[in-house]
């Protein structure tokens, strides 16, 4: 039994003041899919598919990527589909890699 309360304890100690950041994964990356609503140079617009549009910062290290080969960011244009993986900076989505999608077929 004392074992069990020992570990509850140690349980909320580190819930209550091990800071949130230590817990996270810094290295997984968000997917956020759907066709470009806008972009400008530092910054694109992604509308999903229930019509939610989600702000992703580009910076110069961003990778543009079609068909598996790479592509310059003149390749995203409005209405594109793209999976852009952005990783999580001062709660701010910054893109890693825009992969540019083909239509799908219908």
């Amino acid at each position: 039994m004392s074992r069990f309360i020992t570990s509850a304890l140690l349980a909320v100690f580190a819930c209550v003041f091990v800071p949130q950041g230590l817990l996270a994964h810094p290295d997984h990356a968000k997917k956020v899919l759907g066709s470009v609503a806008s972009i400008t140079a530092d910054q694109l617009t992604v509308k999903n598919v229930k019509g939610v549009e989600t702000s992703i910062v580009l910076t110069r290290d961003t990778k543009v990527v079609r068909a598996k080969q790479a592509a310059t960011m003149k390749d995203v244009t409005a209405g594109a589909r793209v999976v852009v993986t952005a990783d999580i900076v001062k709660d701010q989505l910054v893109a890693r890699t825009i992969d540019i999608t083909p239509a799908p077929a219908k």
